[in-house]
């Protein structure tokens, strides 16, 4: 029996065989907060670019939808109706009755819109109709004076863009065919 006593080393409290800890070495948890922090840094970074993808396609549905108003509202006020635009990483514009500046408050009666609170992520890279900044409905057909396009873009490179057809129809579609459910340019 003495023999085993020498084989196996007991523990000097208890007098049972020594066993090895439960725990985590220091390399173990190191190792497990460097995957965490890799995980959480690529979720994160989805979550940005979902985010500005909504962003860009819901400005674009936005402008799409106040395009077809401001032609509907001329038709029934049998009013001319204008739509400026200010592009840039500021933009706006404005809808009203003649030409106005969007980035003035209250300078378009009808209607202000700007992009840092409809999409902060989105800029305007162009917005011309036939080389101005303005885009004019006729009262009597409802018809734009111009045809043009407003051209979106995410700060990761996604675009979108806004066609004013001569029609004075619109359509999204996109330059770059990056978004799916949006036919190329």
């Amino acid at each position: 029996m003495k023999s085993h006593a020498i084989t196996k080393r007991q523990s000097k409290q208890t007098g049972s065989p020594c066993k090895r800890s439960s725990g985590y070495t220091l390399v173990e948890l190191l190792i497990s907060v460097v995957v965490s922090g890799v995980l959480v840094t690529s979720a994160v970074a989805g979550i940005n670019s979902g985010l500005e993808r909504k962003q860009l396609i819901h400005a674009a549905h936005a402008i799409e939808s106040d395009l077809r108003l401001v032609r509907q509202e001329a038709l029934t006020t049998n009013t001319n109706m204008v739509v400026s635009w200010d592009a840039g990483t500021a933009w706006c514009y404005g809808i009203d009755t003649s030409t106005c500046n969007c980035s003035t408050t209250s300078d378009c009666g009808v209607k202000e819109v700007s992009g840092a609170t409809l999409a902060p992520r989105v800029s305007v890279t162009d917005a011309t109709f036939s080389g101005a900044s303005a885009v004019t409905f006729d009262r009597v057909r409802g018809m734009a004076d111009s045809s043009g396009n407003i051209d979106l873009q995410g700060s990761s490179g996604l675009d979108l863009r806004v066609e004013l057809l001569a029609s004075s129809r619109t359509r999204i579609c996109s330059p770059s065919d990056t978004i799916a459910g949006y036919p190329a340019c």
